[in-house]
């Protein structure tokens, strides 16, 4: 070798690098690489038993924050085998710290030199700086992915920079993690106190304002995380976050609690309003903004949850594997990781005792319900879900996934399909129009093969389906016979992922065919020119497709995925779905009687408003798709009792699942009445809108004051000044802003009745509970029934349910005005008042009228039940103290009431022709309403029930009482004076009436008959009783009389008193 190579070669190799330890041999042998430090030069040396290329070495070691000076690749031989060395002199400011931090150091060099395809990451610099361990960057990998998902503006890169910039405070920050959550840990309290000042000292040197911004965060998340994974040692890390406490640093809505998942191949977020809240878990396509993704969802699920116990919550997950080359088993292996790590950060139970994990420290409170539901991307994974749960021990076993195998099968249910019909069957009952047996046209978005459109189109056999748009395919026939076209609708549903294409053409009307959206150029016929209202000879398979959305038919029905329907307003940009951009259409250009939103965000919420505006027929996607959310909480409610009922050995897993299967029926027909109501809820406050549009405004600013979640902005609410905006042109609020304003309503009032004590009042509030499940049910396992950990959460719902769908969202307006506690007595009011009519069976018999009782007569009958009710219940909110308001106490003179009432002399109400109970059941409301008031004169002065009663009805007959009461209600008020005029009015009479039938019963005479009574005692009094009788004669002549006139009648009738 020449002198002068063999100087540069000693220079790079000394005699002590032609040697292999014993130690690096050894680990060369179990892991095919070793890693030796040395501090004086600064050098790493690799062993490896395959030959690395410096491309993967390189970033490595500048993750360090090492500089590489020189370095020298060469061959040696150790056991008969070659071993490649790679030696490297590096240029670092603390070379003492590579010796002293090198057990972590190799570590790491280690890690990643093994995994050179992993995430690169300048975090390993903590290695090096402040001895972190591969798990401990792990940890602080998993804060920056998800602060950078915070707050997206904090870059990964410039978040990493800022923490190594300032490693002395990052080690603090590690130190406060690992004193706050090593379940070792003891005096925890103290070293969290004192760490906290030193953290904020060491924030006092941070120099630049976006590096102080990325610090802060980044502790606040470490200060309010509640618990952690991190010391099972396990590949996944989760952290779950109080939200609450970050909300100053975040935009719109979010979630109460948080769960976020790290892992090395995948990362993912789950999120819940509350405690008790309920979700799917999706594989999101967004890898940059899937927390955005997740909570907009998460807020979208929380107005779906208005039906059911639980609140909002959504999960999703990103993969790096790239989806061409992820496989199902490895998907699921991520899907299992995903969920195996969000159990590991809520309690278990066991024989109804809450057990927490030991090694996992919790800053929260008991937090056992959690559940998940299949999503997009994950529709086939809840048995792999429940299987995990099932391994665990969880005690909530295959029902913390529902619709698995052991569940309710949604598209052999047809549920949402159905419960979407049962919506939007509302418009056709107020155009008298009955589906089910008479034909309308329909063009439909989605294929046969699909769960929600399949089932939908496979209801009636007398829809006319004149078009679909699938995501590649155009099916027309232009006039279908209804009976052919159901049988093959039928056959395409049957069969295995067949499209339009596969449709019998035989079996398509003259001019019709099933064409490519992909092609460039369709030939139109003369039938088609003419169904589409087009001169145009030729089209592109886009143009096709949107032309049918602008045919004026009876509806269209959603069934597919995609947005097809936007704003005159927005542009495509503003709505996203690129895929059907050049077959959306404007809301202006919709002509179709209604849209039924069997699937999600077919239309955007300003197209609603717009089409509605203009006469369109709409609800939201969260009402007419309801059913299926709805079906799932009911089978996790129903496992949840069965499987406690099969753990304690009272019946045995395969009982458990031929009872739940038995349940079926009941679900099904549960869910479908749900929709059914709420569809006529928005009908009959669309009705109540028109003169009570400032109870609606008050309602929507109550939602926003007392809602995180509900903001005008995030569903284009109007301000109150320009709420015109979602009127219509007959006046009348437009049912897409209604549904808003109800679904949230039901929110709210869930909310106030979780957080309140009003159950532990009275027994009566089982009956809710009860009315969740069958009554055959109930027989047989009525103590488990009693013994389920929502019932509180169950019996809220049904509430807030039964309130909001009868009385209609309005009633809440008056909630800041009255105040909560008193609001919670309306509320116990409300629900005596509506047994003590027997309020529920006139409903039912009025619901059954649809088709047969004109509607516009059943909305009037149903609105006036709710206005007698109300009636009831400001009267016993001003006359009752609030031990008063008492269900048995009241309920206890039920019978008496409809007995005395069914005998008084009261003339008929002939509403609807052979309908007893209905005619008498309104013969009777003007006198029923005065029930509570009877029950507190009965209690007040010890006299009998029935006496009080008659004595009451005989002077509301004689003073003509309801008629005065009916003007007052009604009559035109001008100013604001006189709308406090009208209230006293009624007050003033009510407490009349109480006064003289109390006074009547201390006056009347041992054997006196009451006709006796009351003329003696108007005649002692000096009551001008014919100069009362001119007055009301009066009023009936007048149907102009004015608040000044009914004044004068009840100012008369006050003279009783003198």
């Amino acid at each position: 070798m020449p002198t002068r190579l063999q100087q540069i070669c000693n220079q790079l190799i000394e005699e002590s690098d032609l040697e292999i330890s014993g130690s690096t041999q050894k680990h060369l042998a179990t892991e095919g690489i070793a890693v030796e430090l040395r501090q004086n030069p600064p050098v790493v040396k690799i062993f490896c038993n395959q030959k690395l290329t410096l491309s993967d070495v390189i970033p490595i070691i500048h993750d360090f924050g090492f500089v590489i000076v020189n370095e020298i690749s060469f061959l040696l031989k150790a056991q008969s085998k070659e071993v490649y060395v790679t030696k490297l002199y590096l240029d670092v400011a603390h070379p003492s710290l590579l010796e002293k931090h090198a057990k972590h150091i190799t570590e790491i060099l280690l890690y990643a030199l093994q995994n050179p395809k992993k995430e690169s990451c300048a975090l390993f610099a903590l290695s090096y700086l402040e001895n972190f361990c591969m798990h401990s960057v792990l940890l602080f990998r998993t804060i920056v992915h998800y602060e950078n998902q915070l707050v997206p503006e904090f870059n990964i890169p410039k978040i990493l920079q800022t923490l190594i910039r300032y490693h002395s405070l990052s080690n603090l920050f590690y130190a406060y993690f690992s004193v706050k959550f090593d379940p070792a840990g003891k005096g925890r309290k103290k070293q969290l106190q004192g760490l906290h000042k030193e953290i904020e000292r060491g924030f006092k040197k941070v120099r630049e304002s976006d590096d102080d911004r990325i610090l802060k965060l980044f502790f606040k998340i470490l200060h309010h995380m509640l618990r952690t994974n991190y010391y099972l040692e396990k590949p996944s890390i989760a952290i779950k976050i109080d939200v609450e406490a970050l909300k100053p640093h975040l935009r719109g809505v979010q979630p109460m609690i948080e769960a976020y998942v790290y892992n090395e191949t995948f990362r993912g977020t789950h999120m819940r309003m509350g405690k008790v809240a309920r979700g799917g878990i999706r594989y999101s396509s967004r890898p940059d903004d899937y927390r955005v993704e997740i909570k907009s969802l998460m807020a979208a699920q929380e107005g779906k949850n208005a039906i059911i116990i639980p609140s909002g919550a959504k999960g999703g997950f990103i993969i790096d594997t790239p989806r061409y080359a992820l496989s199902f088993e490895l998907f699921t292996d991520y899907y299992s990781a995903f969920i195996d790590a969000l159990l590991d950060l809520v309690d278990n139970k066991i024989d109804d005792h809450v057990v927490h994990d030991t090694s996992v420290v919790a800053y929260d409170d008991d937090d056992t319900y959690f559940v998940v539901a299949a999503d997009r991307g994950t529709s086939n994974m809840s048995d792999t879900a429940n299987a995990i749960a099932q391994k665990r021990g969880f005690w909530i076993d295959d029902a913390f996934a529902s619709g698995g195998s052991n569940g309710f099968h949604h598209k052999k249910l047809g549920i949402t399909a159905k419960g979407a019909l049962k919506s939007v069957e509302r418009f056709f009952i107020e155009r008298g129009i009955n589906f089910y047996e008479k034909p309308i046209t329909v063009v439909g978005i989605g294929s046969m093969s699909g769960d929600v459109f399949g089932n939908g189109l496979l209801q009636s056999k007398t829809f006319k389906l004149l078009g679909a748009i699938s995501h590649d395919e155009v099916f027309i026939d232009p006039d279908p016979d209804p009976g052919v076209a159901y049988e093959e609708r039928l056959r395409l549903f049957g069969a295995q992922h067949q499209k339009w294409s596969d449709y019998n053409p035989e079996k398509i009307s003259e001019g019709g065919g099933v064409y490519k959206r992909s092609n460039r150029e369709i030939e139109l016929n003369e039938i088609l020119k003419k169904m589409l209202h087009t001169r145009k000879e030729t089209v592109n398979g886009e143009e096709l497709a949107n032309m049918l959305l602008k045919l004026p038919v009876d509806m269209l029905y959603n069934g597919g995925v995609g947005t097809y329907v936007k704003s005159s307003e927005e542009s495509n940009l503003e709505v996203g779905d690129k895929e059907n951009e050049y077959v959306r259409v404007d809301a202006t250009e919709v002509r179709a009687f209604c849209f039924c939103e069997g699937g999600n965000l077919g239309m955007t919420q300003k197209a609603r408003y717009e089409y509605a505006r203009n006469g369109g027929k709409v609800h939201l996607d969260s009402i007419d798709n309801a059913a299926g959310v709805n079906t799932s909480d009911h089978e996790v409610n129903f496992k949840i009792i069965l499987n406690a009922l099969v753990q304690k050995a009272f019946i045995t897993p395969q009982k458990k699942r031929e009872t739940l299967m038995e349940q079926i029926p009941f679900v099904v027909n549960s869910v479908l009445w749900t929709n059914y109501f709420q569809a006529l809820c928005i009908a009959l406050d669309r009705k109540r809108s028109r003169e009570k549009s400032k109870e609606f405004i008050r309602v929507v600013n109550l939602l926003e004051n007392h809602l995180d979640v509900f903001k005008r902005r995030y569903f284009n609410l109007p301000k109150d000044t320009d709420f015109v905006e979602v009127i219509d042109r007959k006046g009348y609020i437009i049912r897409p802003a209604l549904s808003v304003i109800l679904l949230y309503a039901k929110i709210f009032l869930k909310k106030i009745l979780n957080e309140s004590d009003l159950y532990k009042e009275s027994a009566f509030f089982q009956k809710y509970l009860f009315k969740y499940f069958p009554k055959e049910f109930i027989a047989l396992y009525e103590d488990a029934v009693l013994s389920h950990p929502l019932k509180k959460e169950i019996i809220s719902m049904i509430i807030a349910n039964k309130i909001i769908d009868q009385f209609g969202a309005t009633f809440l307006s008056d909630y800041e005005e009255i105040g909560h506690e008193k609001f919670l007595l309306k509320i116990k009011a409300y629900l005596i008042t509506n047994q003590l009519y027997s309020a529920n069976d006139v409903r039912y018999n009025i619901y059954r009228g649809d088709y047969s009782m004109p509607v516009q007569k059943q909305y009037d009958m149903l609105l006036e039940i709710e206005d007698q009710i109300a009636y009831n219940v400001r009267w016993m909110l001003r006359a009752l103290k609030p031990e008063e308001f008492c269900f048995e106490t009241i309920l206890d003179y039920k019978e008496a009431i409809n007995t005395i009432t069914a005998n008084l002399d009261i003339p008929k109400r002939l509403l609807i022709p052979e309908h007893s109970l209905i005619n008498d059941f309104f013969t009777r409301i003007d006198y029923l309403k005065f029930a509570t008031a009877i029950i507190r004169i009965t209690k007040q002065t010890g006299a009998p029930f029935k006496r009080c009663a008659m004595l009451f009805y005989y002077i509301l007959q004689t003073f003509e009482i309801t008629l005065l009461i009916e003007h007052i209600e009604t009559v035109t008020i001008n100013k604001p004076n006189e709308a406090l005029l009208q209230e006293q009015l009624q007050i003033l009479l009510e407490a009349l009436l109480v006064d003289l039938t109390t006074s009547l019963l201390a006056y009347q005479r041992s054997g006196e008959s009451i006709e006796n009574t009351l003329e003696n005692y108007l005649r002692e009094k000096e009551f001008d009783f014919k100069r009362y009788k001119k007055m009301l004669d009066y009023l009936k002549k007048n149907e102009n009389a004015t608040i000044s006139d009914l004044s004068v009648i009840v100012n008369h009738f006050l003279l009783i008193r003198t």
